[in-house]
């Protein structure tokens, strides 16, 4: 569930996981189509464009030349 500006009903409602429509990973971000209960239909942009998790994971992996990352967990029964 998530809330949204619905211009139909002039404030913010929620929209539940019925009222999704679609998904997509897009260059700038995850964007959700929705339908409101009154029927209006929109798109909800979140997360992150795709430069700024670039530059994240660019900083995550400099940070494991330092050990700040942990080396994965051996899964019990599998070779290490």
């Amino acid at each position: 569930m998530f809330a949204v500006h619905c211009p139909a009903h002039g404030t913010r409602v929620l929209i539940w996981s019925s009222g999704v429509e679609a998904v997509r990973n897009t260059d700038d971000g995850i964007e959700v189509d929705y339908r409101c209960t009154c029927g209006h239909r929109g798109t909800w942009r979140t997360g992150r464009r795709r430069s700024e998790r670039a530059r994240l994971t660019i900083a995550k992996d400099a940070g494991a030349e330092y050990g700040v990352m942990r080396p994965p967990l051996a899964v019990s029964g599998s070779p290490a």
